[in-house]
C-alpha cells in the first residue's frame, strides 16, 4: 500500500479532499522554520478550474501574510504585524482583571496576475524578509514540491507536518 493510500484509508479522511502529501509538507516546514517563518495554513488546489490558494504563514516577532486567490479569481497578498501585550480594552471601566490583548495592523496588499504569479511572489517576499539568508530558488523547490497535488493542511500553533501514524 503506498503512502497516499495509507492517508486516504484513515479515519478522518474526507472524499474531497486528497490525501496531504507528507513528506513535501515536512520538507517545505523545515525549509521555512530554518529562515524563521512558520506555516499556519495551506490549502492548494492548482489543478482545478477556478484554482484554489489560501496560505497563512507568521514570524515569531509578529510579522504574517495572508496570501489568497478568491472565488473570483482576483490573487492577493496582505501583509500583517501582530502586537499583543497584557492590559485592558479602552472601553474597560472598574475593576477587571488584565488579560492579553491583540492588535493587528495592516501593512499592506500585492495583487497579481494569477495564482502561480502570486506564489512567486510569495517566495520572494518570505526570503526577502527571513531570519536567515537563503536563496530565493530554494524557497520555490520547496513550495513547488507541494503545489504538484491539491493539499489541505490545517496546523494549530506549535505543532509540526510530520509523518503519519501506521495504522494496520
Amino acid at each position: 500500500m503506498s503512502q497516499s493510500e495509507q492517508l486516504a484509508s484513515g479515519p478522518n479522511s474526507e472524499p474531497w479532499v486528497t490525501p496531504v502529501p507528507v513528506l513535501p509538507m515536512v520538507a517545505l516546514s523545515r525549509c521555512l522554520s530554518r529562515v524563521g517563518w512558520e506555516i499556519d495554513y495551506v490549502d492548494i488546489d492548482l489543478t482545478k478550474e477556478r484554482p484554489v490558494l489560501t496560505i497563512k504563514c507568521h514570524r515569531v516577532d509578529g510579522l504574517w501574510i495572508w496570501v489568497s486567490v478568491d472565488e473570483l479569481g482576483r490573487c492577493t497578498m496582505e501583509r500583517f504585524h501582530r502586537q499583543s501585550w497584557l492590559g485592558r480594552t479602552a472601553n474597560t471601566k472598574g475593576r477587571w482583571p488584565q488579560s492579553p490583548q491583540i492588535e493587528d495592523l495592516f501593512l499592506g496588499r500585492m495583487h497579481a496576475s494569477g495564482p502561480r504569479s502570486l506564489l512567486r511572489h510569495m517566495c520572494d517576499y518570505l526570503t526577502d524578509n527571513a531570519l536567515s539568508s537563503i536563496r530565493v530558488e530554494d524557497m520555490r523547490d520547496a513550495w513547488r514540491t507541494v503545489m504538484r497535488e491539491p493539499i489541505k493542511l490545517i496546523l494549530e500553533e506549535g505543532s509540526v507536518p510530520r509523518e503519519p501514524d501506521n495504522q494496520s
